[in-house]
């Protein structure tokens, strides 16, 4: 099982909730933050694993965050990542 926490700090108030989502390997999860800082975890069931060069696959996945509030979209992060075998 793969599993990836996202950390969420928010530099300023927004003018209504504001809403985290994250998704990786076809996987999403997705709450409102209450405070300033969260942490959203998604977990991919099966994930193919990431071998160092010369022992194996080297599978990634694309983890795209996205900040929104009613109003508006705030804040989009995106990045590759890989869960190590062995």
């Amino acid at each position: 099982m793969g599993r990836v926490d996202v950390h969420i700090t928010l530099d300023r108030d927004s003018e209504g909730p504001v809403t985290i989502a994250a998704a990786v390997a076809g996987r999403e999860t997705v709450a409102r933050i209450t405070g300033r800082e969260a942490v959203l975890t998604v977990t991919v069931e099966d994930p193919e694993l990431w071998w160092p060069r010369g022992y194996g696959y080297q599978p990634r996945y694309s983890l795209d965050v996205t900040l929104s509030d009613p109003y508006s979209m705030l804040d989009t992060w995106s990045r590759r990542i890989g869960w190590r075998g062995g």
